[in-house]
């Protein structure tokens, strides 16, 4: 597989979708490969090995399902998947990452419009994983947005903060403009507050809400209340 271009197979005998797979490392690619064809034998899948390949992959397809290795580049970020957010709002996304997952943050994970899988991670659970979110996408349209990109928020904006290794706090403005901040250091959560709440009771509240506003500020100094 040459690792300067993009890579499309296509499998005809069943139809099953589309998945756009960024994924740099040949051996887990293979690996991949082998998971999504058992998983799905009729599926188009689009091979990727850096970020830009992946972007310009994504302006002439549809793809059903991103599997995108978090790990591979270090600029694969919020700002990707706000894009993919809007380009394909239907499409559903697996992040790998070889990021441990602490209680809170896998709390987080499965709140979000993105499923976070550890790796190493066993090859039934992938192939598992990959048909529920296929046959998902197959669903009628009144069911087709559930768990979807169009329903990225907080949660996944969280997880992805800490895979980056981040020191930073995030602003989110959420209903009736209540506003909330979380507080990391190294990737670490360290500290949340929410109206008339602070620690882990706020952090709760925070990731179950559902829309408003996201905003990068200062990050300063705060206590460790997580």
């Amino acid at each position: 597989m040459n690792e300067k271009t993009s890579t499309h197979l296509e499998n005809t005998s069943v139809k099953g979708g589309r998945v756009l797979v960024l994924e740099p490392d040949e051996q887990l690619a293979s690996a991949i490969l082998s998971a999504l064809n058992e998983a799905a034998p009729g599926a188009e899948l689009d091979i990727a090995h850096s970020l830009t390949e992946a972007q310009d992959l994504v302006l002439g397809a549809k793809p059903d399902l991103f599997v995108l290795d978090i790990d591979a580049t270090y600029d694969l970020g919020q700002e990707f998947l706000y894009d993919l957010r809007t380009s394909h709002p239907r499409a559903r996304a697996v992040i790998l990452t070889a990021v441990h997952l602490a209680a809170h943050r896998e709390q987080a994970a499965g709140l979000g419009a993105i499923h976070f899988l550890e790796k190493p991670f066993p090859h039934g659970d992938f192939v598992d994983l990959v048909g529920a979110m296929l046959r998902a996408s197959s669903k009628p349209e009144s069911e087709k947005f559930q768990g979807t990109l169009s329903d990225l928020h907080i949660a996944d904006i969280i997880q992805l903060k800490c895979m980056s290794g981040a020191t930073a706090a995030i602003e989110f403005t959420g209903p009736a403009d209540a506003k909330a901040k979380v507080f990391f250091e190294h990737g670490q959560v360290r500290h949340a507050t929410a109206p008339d709440k602070e620690g882990i009771t706020a952090f709760n509240e925070i990731v179950a809400w559902k829309g408003g506003t996201i905003s990068e500020i200062a990050a300063g100094s705060s206590p460790r209340t997580i």
